[in-house]
C-alpha cells in the first residue's frame, strides 16, 4: 500500500535530473524506502569516516564536498545541486565517508536508506542497475571535475 507521504517522494523522484528515464516501479521502490531531510546552511551532513546511512538526492539548496587537510581548512572538492546525488559511497564496502559534505544554502533533500536499498538490490537486479548505472555517470562527472582541478593547480597541459 501507498502512503500519501510515499506518493508526495515518487513525484519528487521523478522530477530529479539523476532519475530520469528510470522505471515507475523501481522509483516506486525507492519511494518507499525515502523520507525528506533539510539541512540549514553550513550543516554537516556526514564527515569523513562516517559510515554511509543513506544516499542523498537533492530538491533545492546546494552541497559541498569537501575533503580535510592537515592543518589546514577543509578543500573543497566539488558541489552538487538540484537533481543531482551525492552519497554514494554508502553503497559499496567499506562504506564509509571518504570527505565531509556540507550544506552551503537551506537545502531539501530526499535521503534513501542505504541499507535498505542494498538489501532491495538483491531481490531486484534492475533495481540495482538502474541505481549503479547513475552512480557510474556521478562518480565519471566527479573524476573528471577532479582531473580538472590538477590540471588547473598544477598549470598542466591535459594529453588525450
Amino acid at each position: 500500500m501507498t502512503t500519501q507521504t510515499e506518493l508526495r517522494l515518487l513525484t519528487t523522484l521523478r522530477g530529479i535530473k539523476a532519475l530520469q528515464g528510470m522505471e515507475s516501479a523501481h522509483l516506486k521502490k525507492l519511494a518507499a524506502m525515502a523520507g525528506e531531510a533539510t539541512f540549514a546552511k553550513d550543516r554537516i551532513i556526514y564527515r569523513e569516516g562516517d559510515l554511509g546511512e543513506a544516499i542523498y538526492f537533492i530538491e533545492e539548496g546546494e552541497v559541498v564536498i569537501e575533503m580535510s587537510m592537515a592543518d589546514s581548512p577543509p578543500i573543497r572538492m566539488y558541489s552538487v545541486g538540484p537533481g543531482q546525488l551525492f552519497g554514494w559511497s554508502a553503497l559499496f564496502p567499506p562504506r564509509r565517508k571518504q570527505a565531509r559534505a556540507r550544506a552551503v544554502v537551506p537545502t531539501r533533500v530526499i535521503a534513501v536508506n542505504a541499507a535498505r536499498l542494498r538489501e532491495a538490490f538483491k531481490a531486484d537486479q534492475g533495481l540495482e542497475n538502474a541505481i549503479i548505472q547513475r552512480v557510474n555517470e556521478v562518480i565519471a562527472d566527479r573524476l573528471a571535475v577532479t582531473r580538472q582541478q590538477l590540471t588547473d593547480a598544477f598549470q598542466i597541459s591535459p594529453q588525450h
